[in-house]
């Protein structure tokens, strides 16, 4: 298994049991810039290029339509780190799937993804704000109507019920909740909900001391 951009063994629910299961795998690589909860189960931990380091884009949604976004690099990787499409890539070659593979290296991955979009790398470097859908359009209901085999809002489901499932929305109660399972609020009767701090991305900044002064009250430098 390779883990890139991620921190499964912290952010996935039921946390003990992913950890179980990561340390059942034959082997884990995990690639990243910082040390995680992923990367102490690891087998092997490869060092990916920063935000900065790589060419990359982005992807953002307006009322004026989607439009995706270039950020070339602006410094070379330090040491020996390397765009984590690169090392897939070198991995695949010693693999000897090379051959089949799509891209070789960040600048034919962009490619590789954009082209659905009908965009390259070119593009957006001759123009760093390009608009891949229309604006938004409102209302559209009344000229196409719903999304539904009526086209009217259904409250009853018929796919649902030739589906064997409940045809009518029903609100159940969670199933580790006191009305669900009695027998554990006698043992915890106290139930808690945690919120998701603003400041984080799951576990992303959390290393950054400004991100942890900012959440405890304590004045954070510029």
């Amino acid at each position: 298994m390779i883990v890139h951009h991620a921190n499964p063994a912290l952010v996935q629910a039921n946390r003990e049991r992913t950890k179980q299961a990561l340390k059942k795998l034959e082997f884990l690589m995990v690639v990243d810039i910082f040390p995680t909860a992923t990367t102490e189960l690891a087998d092997l931990v490869l060092p990916a290029a920063a935000d900065l380091e790589m060419v990359d884009y982005r992807a953002f949604s307006s009322t004026q339509g989607g439009f995706v976004t270039l950020r070339e690099k602006v410094v070379e990787p330090a040491g020996s780190s390397r765009p984590v499409f690169e090392i897939e890539y070198e991995l695949a070659r010693k693999m000897g799937l090379d051959k089949v593979y799509p891209f070789r290296n960040a600048e034919e991955w962009l490619n590789f993804v954009l082209k659905p979009a009908r965009i390259t790398l070119d593009d957006l470097r001759r123009n760093q704000i390009i608009y891949s859908s229309p604006s938004v359009i409102y209302n559209k209901y009344q000229k196409s109507g719903f999304g539904t085999p009526s086209r009217k809002v259904e409250c009853f489901s018929r796919r649902f019920k030739n589906a064997n499932r409940g045809a009518l929305p029903v609100f159940e109660y969670p199933k580790e909740s006191a009305h669900a399972r009695p027998d554990l609020a006698g043992k915890y009767p106290l139930s808690a909900a945690t919120r998701r701090p603003a400041e984080y991305v799951h576990t992303r900044l959390v290393n950054l001391p400004n991100s942890g002064k900012a959440l405890s009250g304590t004045p954070c430098e510029n």
